[in-house]
């Protein structure tokens, strides 16, 4: 990966993982850089939320091969969810890296990846932004692809019945539950268990707040009669 300019900056990191020789090879050569400061390292025990309310990190940088560590993420991010998680050792599996995102992972630093990708993973990552390699990015470009745009919610009126559109017409015209039943040819106390299920559907508690909410029509296709 290339390094692009940033600002002369320092990220407060955190290192985080199981093995003591990682911890520790990490720290030194954390220590040693001045864009970083190092607030602490220590492996996933019960006591890391504490550890990580005392210490105030920008960012934890995590080892990926350590056991559960995307359930550790998902712990982290729940609870403290300002704090950014960056991880290292990640594979180029395209499952793995779609793993890593929907836990709450905000940067990639693969295994073969070198210190300096480390300290700038971290720093772009505590000013919200992502830097990985253009594969990695690619493999995540392509999933947001897959998912396609969010389907929009059905308009209000699909969530009726073709009678309950029928009598919000004639409610958007001022009529009574007794003037509907008259001109449906149905009682007033089927109108209004009509009108009971419409409120419920349409989330709103009193019938004056239906005719703001939609202009309903009738469906007309052939063979499309309702039964009361």
């Amino acid at each position: 990966m290339k390094t692009p300019s940033v600002p002369d900056c320092q990220v407060k990191v955190f290192v985080l993982s199981d093995v003591l020789l990682y911890r520790e090879g990490l720290s030194r050569q954390l220590e040693k850089d001045r864009r970083v400061e190092l607030t602490g390292a220590g492996p996933p025990t019960p006591e890391l939320v504490s550890t990580l309310e005392f210490t105030h990190p920008d960012v934890i940088v995590m080892d990926l091969s350590m056991h559960d560590s995307l359930g550790i993420v998902r712990r982290i991010r729940e609870l403290r969810p300002e704090v950014r998680v960056v991880a290292f050792a990640v594979s180029d599996l395209s499952e793995e890296i779609v793993a890593c995102a929907k836990a709450g992972i905000c940067g990639y630093i693969p295994k073969e990846g070198t210190i300096e990708d480390i300290v700038m993973t971290a720093l772009h990552a505590a000013r919200g932004e992502l830097y990985c390699s253009p594969k990695f990015a690619a493999f995540l470009l392509e999933q947001v692809a897959r998912a396609g745009p969010t389907p929009s919610p059905p308009p209000l009126a699909a969530r009726l019945t073709a009678r309950e559109c029928e009598i919000v017409s004639l409610m958007q015209r001022g009529l009574s539950n007794k003037e509907i039943g008259r001109g449906l040819g149905i009682s007033g106390a089927t109108v209004k268990n009509h009108v009971h299920s419409i409120l419920e559907k349409l989330a709103v508690r009193r019938r004056s707040q239906v005719p703001a909410l939609l202009s309903c029509q009738p469906p007309t296709r052939d063979g499309d009669h309702a039964t009361v």
